[in-house]
């Protein structure tokens, strides 16, 4: 079967010596759905594949160093170079020289120029978008734009191009976008249904499953999917199925039992813009109390909060935590008067009041109830009266990021 990554680190090395052409570009937060549809993207669009954060910090993205991990032994036993090295590392792209470039998005859907990690991009056109998150109305002049909401993982998307092309598909890259779509799909647990994955997700479960010489499914479902046995490409961690390689690599992601609070806030980092702000977006894998523990409290956590907003060049910085005793946390900090914090918080707690129709359509946002019931959000000072604490709310435990930003950017392009 075909190796894709020798390709792709001929193209990674070009654009370190040049700094232009075209440039396969991930989501900040840089979780493995996003590094795998990067290199996905530079094999179907050709030039770079962008993971966006410092190669250091691949060690903190447990879930995607596992995955690249095994990838390493099957390049080994192939001959062939390793994924990772096929990757161009956000401190490397901001070495590179600035020049033209085409930009492919994945796993977002919105170029933020304004980034400063972004400045070998001079300028940038977006000549491409494959992405699963809220659309966000840019770059409608895109020669190719698939944005697709309800897609449990955006290396869906990428993985039905590969193999639409035809011929000998790519194993390798297959396997690692395999990966990707098990965690993010949560291995296709019933309960997720309609949350975490799609019917377009388990079709081409089994497909690349089919394609990758699996044993034969005794129907398209996503329980005989979840329950398909997985060939050695696959088996990252030694995990047996499909359900067992999503829980062992969730339980990679979720062991951050080392990590401090400034770590928490780079392992899984968004950044998007609504009208003149910035806006920047975390997601935290530990509950709140523990967050501001590692800090070191209220204070210091909101002081950690304002240092990494202001290093990642935002105006607003939302963080939202694991759950506990049945709720999710959400914590926000605003630099410099950006916008009125009160009129935010007034506008985010009345919720559904004030939600546009465009989101309100969205099967997420009727899944998880927020057409109907909002976010459940009531800010304070649930760190105690710390100087500097950040303002917190409790959040409702199913609610996740894909609905919270998107409304986020609504209420503050509206008050900016």
């Amino acid at each position: 079967m075909t190796d894709a990554f020798d390709a792709i680190t001929s193209q990674r090395a070009a654009f370190l010596a040049s700094g232009g052409g075209r440039v396969c570009l991930g989501n900040a937060a840089g979780d493995l759905d996003s590094v795998v549809s990067a290199l996905a993207a530079a094999a179907l669009y050709g030039g770079a594949a962008l993971a966006r954060f410092p190669r250091e910090d691949l060690a903190l993205r447990r879930d995607a160093e596992a995955a690249l991990a095994h990838d390493d032994a099957a390049a080994a036993a192939a001959g062939g170079a390793p994924a990772r090295s096929a990757l161009v590392f956000g401190d490397e792209a901001a070495a590179a020289p600035a020049a033209a470039c085409e930009v492919v998005l994945t796993d977002h859907n919105a170029f933020d120029g304004g980034d400063a990690a972004l400045a070998f991009a001079s300028p940038a056109t977006v000549v491409a978008v494959v992405d699963h998150h809220a659309d966000e109305g840019r770059h409608a002049d895109a020669r190719d734009r698939e944005i697709d909401a309800a897609c449990g993982s955006c290396c869906t998307m990428l993985a039905e191009r590969l193999l639409a092309r035809g011929g000998e598909p790519p194993a390798r890259l297959l396997a690692l976008a395999f990966a990707a779509v098990a965690v993010d799909c949560r291995g296709f647990a019933a309960k997720h249904a309609g949350l975490k994955f799609s019917p377009r997700d388990v079709a081409l479960g089994h497909a690349v499953l089919d394609a990758l010489g699996g044993d034969p499914a005794p129907d398209g479902s996503a329980p005989a999917l979840r329950g398909r046995a997985l060939p050695a490409a696959c088996a990252v961690l030694g995990a047996a199925t499909v359900g067992d390689l999503a829980k062992r690599l969730l339980a990679a992601r979720k062991d951050v039992s080392a990590l401090d609070a400034p770590q928490l806030l780079r392992l899984d980092y968004k950044r998007a813009s609504a009208g003149r702000l910035r806006v920047g977006a975390a997601s935290i894998m530990a509950p709140l109390s523990d967050f501001s523990r590692r800090a070191g409290g209220g204070g210091p956590l909101g002081a950690a909060l304002r240092a990494f907003a202001e290093k990642s060049g935002v105006d607003v910085l939302f963080a939202m935590t694991a759950a506990e005793q049945g709720a999710k946390g959400l914590a926000y900090v605003v630099r410099d008067g950006a916008v009125d914090a009160a009129a935010l918080e007034r506008r985010l707690e009345a919720a559904p009041e004030g939600l546009p129709g465009d989101l309100a359509a969205l099967p997420l946002f009727a899944t998880q109830r927020v057409a109907a019931d909002g976010f459940g959000l009531a800010f304070g000072a649930l760190l105690g009266d710390a100087d500097g604490a950040p303002r917190c709310s409790r959040l409702r435990a199913d609610i996740t990021r894909k609905t919270v930003l998107p409304f986020v950017l609504h209420v503050l392009g509206e008050l900016a």
